[in-house]
């Protein structure tokens, strides 16, 4: 992998980041509670799916981001 595959991820990541286009999204993450040996462990940051986000306001106002 080249540096530029990292610049090119880092940008191709933004660029389709909803809040960079003056959106408002709530949802994007989640925390799954798992029970493996008997104890429970979560997993947080979980992403999900932009069809399943929970709230996604396309033009929010300034102070909402």
């Amino acid at each position: 992998m080249s540096p530029g595959d990292c610049r090119y991820k880092h940008w191709l990541k933004m660029l389709t980041n909803p809040t960079y286009g003056g959106a408002y999204a709530f949802g994007k993450t989640r925390t799954i509670v798992r029970i493996e040996n008997g104890r429970k462990r979560l997993y947080s940051g979980t992403h999900v799916n932009r069809e399943d986000w929970q709230v996604l306001i396309v033009r929010a106002p300034c102070g909402l981001h």
